[in-house]
This record gives C-alpha cells, sequence and structure tokens, in this order.
C-alpha cells in the first residue's frame, strides 16, 4: 500500500469513527415536548402522554417508531389526537396534540357510537344525539366494537375531507364553518355506490356522498375522494343561492358538471 493511500484511508477510518461517535452518542433522544392548541381543555397530563408514547430517552434520534407512538397514545386516550410527532432537533421530539371532538354518531343495534370526524369512536350512548351528523352508511360496527376503535378506513378519508373541505370553504356568517357549524347545516350523510357511462362501451364505478341538509335539500357528491373541496364549495354556494332550500338536490357528477333539481 503506497503512502498516498494509507493517508486517504486512515483520513476515511477517522470520518467514520466520528460519524460512529456522532450517530451513537450524540443523535439520542433527551428531551420529549408535548405540544398542544392554546386554549386547550386536554386533561391528560405531559408527563402521561410521554409515558403512553413509550419513546424512551437515550434511544437514538433516527430510530424512533413515531406511527408505534401515535398508535400508542391514542390506544391509550380517545380524547387526544395526535397530529404529528416532529424532530426538531438531533436530542429533542415534540408530539403535537389536540382534543378529538364529537361530529358523526352511527346507531348499531339500539345503541349510538359517537365518532370524530376520522371515525375513532369517542363515546357510546343509549340516546340519540340531537347535534352531530348521523351516518347512514354501515360501518362495520359488532359487539365487539369498543372505545379507542377506529371504524371504516375508506369512508373515513371522505369524512375527514368533508370536515377540512367545510372548513376552509363554507362560509357561516362571518367566519369559515367549524364543527358546530357544520353540525347545524348538515343532518346525516350517507354513502352509495355509483356508476357513470364514459362512453357508449365502458363506464365507471365511484362513491357518491349523499349529504342531506337541516332544511331538507340533498347534494350528491361523485367521487368525494378527489377534488372535495372545490366540489363542496359548489354545493353549498348553489344551497346559499336558493330561496327554497327545504327540498331539492344538488348534484355533482362524476365528470364534474353540477346541476340543480329543484323537486328531486
Amino acid at each position: 500500500m503506497t503512502k498516498k493511500s494509507i493517508i486517504i484511508t486512515s483520513i476515511l477510518l477517522s470520518i467514520l469513527a466520528l460519524l460512529f461517535i456522532l450517530f451513537g452518542a450524540v443523535f439520542r433522544l433527551r428531551q420529549i415536548d408535548v405540544v398542544r392548541p392554546e386554549g386547550s381543555e386536554i386533561a391528560v397530563t405531559d408527563q402521561d402522554i410521554i409515558a403512553a408514547s413509550k419513546l424512551k430517552l437515550g434511544k437514538s434520534i433516527f430510530m424512533l417508531d413515531k406511527q408505534s407512538a401515535i398508535d400508542e397514545i391514542e390506544q391509550t386516550y380517545a380524547e387526544i389526537k395526535v397530529v404529528q410527532i416532529k424532530t426538531v432537533s438531533v436530542v429533542r421530539v415534540q408530539i403535537v396534540v389536540r382534543e378529538r371532538v364529537e361530529m358523526f354518531y352511527a346507531e348499531y343495534n339500539n345503541s349510538f357510537y359517537c365518532l370524530d370526524e376520522d371515525l375513532k369512536v369517542l363515546r357510546q350512548t343509549e340516546t340519540e344525539p340531537t347535534n352531530l351528523i348521523k351516518i347512514e352508511t354501515d360501518l362495520g360496527i359488532t359487539s365487539n366494537t369498543k372505545l379507542h376503535d377506529f371504524l371504516n378506513k375508506d369512508y373515513a378519508l371522505i369524512t375527514y375531507k368533508l370536515f377540512t373541505a367545510m372548513y376552509t370553504n363554507v362560509k357561516v356568517e362571518d367566519h369559515y364553518a367549524e364543527r358546530a357549524d357544520i353540525c347545524n347545516l348538515i343532518s346525516s350523510v350517507k354513502f352509495e355506490k355509483g356508476y357513470e357511462l364514459i362512453d357508449e362501451n365502458n363506464a365507471v364505478s365511484f362513491t357518491n356522498l349523499i349529504i342531506t341538509t337541516r332544511a331538507g335539500l340533498t347534494m350528491k357528491i361523485a367521487a368525494p375522494e378527489n377534488e372535495l373541496g372545490k366540489k363542496v364549495n359548489i354545493c353549498f354556494s348553489t344551497f346559499d343561492s336558493l330561496e327554497d332550500k327545504t327540498k331539492g338536490k344538488i348534484v355533482i357528477k362524476y365528470n364534474g358538471t353540477a346541476a340543480y333539481y329543484p323537486e328531486a
């Protein structure tokens, strides 16, 4: 081995040793912080949230199983939503949380399961809620369904997008619709299979989101997984422009075209 090769090899080995020391001793979890929204009413302490996460101090910052930590927290505390676990330095992470809030409910065997927009079971009651949105489609609830469970993932994607679409596109007086406003506007939702011809020989299948407003009018939105914000904006802009909101149907077809049927 030449002198030049020895020098290069020594430098590379020194760099590798330094990296090993950094990864092995420096890049270790030393601090975990819990971040809550201002005015949060979550009763669980920061220490209890950290304990539930099962994140261990001293572990490599690059080897943390964040999804497992999120699952552990949410299984322990039904009322908490972990927005994210964020690495903010080579030794510190933040657990960002907020409250889960009831927004929907579903009925099964004369019981009512109160859910948030992710379709997580927050409460079970024998009294039908009057201030939440009823889901009229089978979500797969059984006698084994319990607190903390998440229901139908496909529909949960749509209910979450419906919440965000309403929150960012629909105005109630001088503000965008919040959860209480959304529940005051919508009585129920359900999901149905839809089919549409795209040419003479081919048809496409998709999900329809059927919204029934508390005023009485219904909205039928094809493929709500896609551009739901735009579709909700069209529906509620049309809704706001109507003199008679107690009947009729607003339809958004698969191709994005919209129509209003006053007697439907």
